[in-house]
């Protein structure tokens, strides 16, 4: 996941885009050493340039130039990797110590499940750099027992050239003719510039996230029937944009699978085992990995018709022709669909799971609040893509930034009894030493931590303080702006202000949401930081309808942590609704917002007046209405809830997948307006 924001932060403009050959062919060879020496390799080895690279344009084209080769050991089953990087700037930092270096992430998928699935991730550099990723068992059974004793590597520099040679000893799961799942990421790091250069074999990013984002290596016999095969991808929707890759599935053999690149005038290339292959997308929608936001054209893709192609028979496959999914219709309602006298739960309910269908949702967990009751529960779909495993009333979704808003509660509830001041300056409470140089940290308070004003990031980069139990790590921090004077969402501060709470309380966020908040609501089944107990109940988040496959802590965040579902939280909605649990100052103070946000940074409806009061999001409606509530969106997973303020209507929404906040936007729109737009 630490190569996900250097690809964000560093890359402007790809240096070339053209035929990315996938799958790599290996051949036997004998009688290679790893010593970082590439003599004792045959000099007619196959050799695939990496030219997805990411980087300022300045930079000289011969500066950074990856390319690799692969074989497997003859008669044995090990896969050699020869990776060659032409870097005429190359920054060596040794093991232990802090500070720029080039490196390279292996990625190995052994199962190479069609559906997806989970990788192993080795990086290397100079000076005995090495660091492993890899899921816990709970996720990843196949990989769990793999590690560093079954991966022999050496890393040498002869003149502007680095070469990383690899021995991965693979055992039972090697076999030949089935691929084997590889990709690179490559960062390349220069003296003279802030911003480092990083290339990927095959062109989707994410690649930690699951398996279906790797190429495919090949081990395949000297003598084995492999032929070219070429055609065209045609996009008859101009809203789809560039298909960047093609899946061709052998349809004899469920294992036998590739992926290739498709360049930007829909034209592939692809060598593959003779047989008769089905050509699809890859991806169901043509959107890039952390693609979400509601403002966006989003069409399923789809063939028009199947493409079936006869490898070793047909050089040239039948043109494969996209169309696209249209949006579901509805008629558009006088007033709110739930907001009708006496709503017809059965069009709520086609709304719901049409729109679910068309963003490609696989779970879904909805509660619908009419007059201060429960009028409406709906579970649908599935966990995960790959088991089926079917959502019900027990599954749990990451609630994501909803849980600031319990946060918030809490925080409200403790300052009511005078535990703290949401005035003072928290660095009176407890040190904050990443941000104690800028003096203008002496001025955040709980307040401007709740109401997002205190110049600190979402996430600030390059520390390690993006995430649960990080935020006293990285180095220093200086502040985007003078605290109280503007808006700038931080779920870091949320994390800053956990810890001063938890130190004032002598407890820890968990124990003091069970206290302040779920136990006077009655949610049961809602928790604050992940354990090996909710395994069972938690859904998989997704991003274009495939599992997104990531470790999770036990260490809470006030800005993200909580596991949940609909029908819990919507207690917290409800008593929210009836005031409950606060005295009436606190409730008005969540009512009336202390950040007023610009168009630009409003969500939904950008001509309507919004803002941030107290943790709790407030929009003003023409009609004089305030909609309270707060959204979450961790990538893979996407939710809100939101009431009408004094009409007791309101509704809870989880999905498990990197497009739900479009289908949130649009039921909540059908829900409290009668359109869709």
């Amino acid at each position: 996941m630490k190569a996900l924001g250097i690809v964000f932060l560093f890359f402007t403009t790809a240096l070339s885009f053209g035929q990315t050959s996938s799958p790599a062919i290996a051949f036997p060879i004998s009688g290679i050493e790893i010593d970082g020496d590439l003599n004792d390799w045959p000099a007619d080895i196959r050799q695939y340039q990496i030219i997805e690279i990411f980087d300022d344009v300045n930079r000289a084209a011969d500066d950074f130039a990856p390319s690799f080769s692969v074989a497997y050991q003859d008669g044995g089953t090990s896969l050699f990797i020869a990776l060659e990087v032409v870097d005429s700037d190359h920054l060596v930092v040794p093991q232990g110590k802090d500070g720029k270096r080039d490196t390279v992430t292996l990625y190995v998928d052994l199962s190479h499940n069609t559906k997806g699935g989970s990788n192993i991730l080795f990086t290397v550099g100079d000076g005995g750099f090495r660091d492993l990723f890899k899921r816990s068992p709970d996720f990843d059974a196949i990989h769990s027992e793999f590690d560093w004793d079954d991966v022999t590597v050496a890393v040498s520099r002869k003149g502007s050239t680095t070469i990383y040679e690899w021995k991965i000893d693979i055992g039972r799961d090697f076999k030949l003719m089935h691929p084997i799942g590889i990709d690179f990421f490559i960062t390349d790091q220069d003296t003279d510039q802030e911003e480092g250069a990083l290339a990927v074999w095959t062109p989707q990013f994410g690649k930690s996230l699951g398996s279906m984002r790797l190429g495919e290596v090949l081990p395949a016999k000297k003598s084995a029937d492999l032929a070219w095969v070429e055609g065209h991808v045609i996009v008859a929707d101009t809203l789809v944009g560039t298909i960047e890759r093609i899946k061709l599935s052998n349809t004899q053999r469920p294992d036998l699978w590739f992926q290739t690149s498709v360049d930007s005038t829909g034209y592939y290339k692809t060598e593959l085992p003779e047989g008769t292959y089905r050509v699809t997308p890859t991806f169901a929608l043509n959107l890039d990995l952390y693609s979400s936001g509601y403002d966006q054209p989003v069409r399923p893709v789809q063939p028009l018709k199947e493409v079936l192609v006869r490898v070793g028979k047909e050089t040239k496959a039948p043109d494969l022709v996209l169309g696209t999914i249209r949006r579901p219709t509805f008629t558009s309602l006088a007033y709110g669909a739930l907001r009708d006298d006496e709503p017809n739960f059965k069009e709520i309910d086609r709304f719901i799971k049409q729109y679910q269908d068309f963003y490609g949702i696989p779970g879904i967990t909805v509660s619908l609040i009419k007059s201060g009751e429960v009028v409406y529960n709906l579970n649908r779909g599935v966990k995960n893509t790959i088991s089926g495993e079917k959502v019900t009333d027990k599954t749990l979704y990451e609630g994501a930034s909803t849980t600031k808003t319990l946060f918030a509660f809490i925080v409200l509830r403790l300052a009511e009894r005078g535990i703290i001041d949401l005035d003072r300056p928290l660095l009176e409470y407890l040190p904050f030493p990443l941000i104690e140089k800028d003096e203008r940290s002496k001025l955040i308070t709980a307040r401007i931590v709740l109401n997002h004003q205190t110049g600190l990031s979402n996430w600030p980069y390059p520390s390690k303080f993006g995430g649960p139990g990080g935020w006293m790590n990285g180095p220093d921090i200086t502040l985007n702006f003078e605290p109280g004077t503007q808006f700038g969402y931080s779920g870091a501060a949320f994390n800053y202000l956990g810890r001063v709470v938890a130190h004032l309380t002598g407890k820890t966020v968990s124990q003091l949401f069970e206290e302040e908040v779920a136990k006077p609501f009655g949610m049961e089944h809602t928790y604050f930081t992940f354990d090996r107990s909710q395994l069972p109940y938690l859904a998989s988040g997704h991003y274009q309808n495939l599992p997104a496959y990531k470790d999770r802590t036990d260490v809470d965040s006030p800005a993200s942590s909580v596991m949940t579902q609909a029908q819990d939280f919507s207690k917290f909605v409800l008593g929210l609704m009836r005031e409950e649990h606060m005295n009436q100052d606190s409730y008005k103070s969540i009512y009336s917002p202390f950040t007023a946000l610009s168009s630009e940074q409003r969500m939904y409806d950008r001509s309507w007046p919004q803002g941030v009061a107290n943790g709790f999001f407030v929009q003003e409606t023409p009609n004089g209405d305030k909609i309270i509530g707060h959204g979450g969106n961790n990538g893979d997973f996407n939710c809100k809830y939101a009431y009408i303020l004094g009409e007791n209507t309101g509704y809870v929404v989880f999905t498990n997948n990197n497009l739900g906040e479009n289908f949130v936007r649009d039921l909540e729109m059908y829900l409290f307006r009668g359109i869709v737009e």
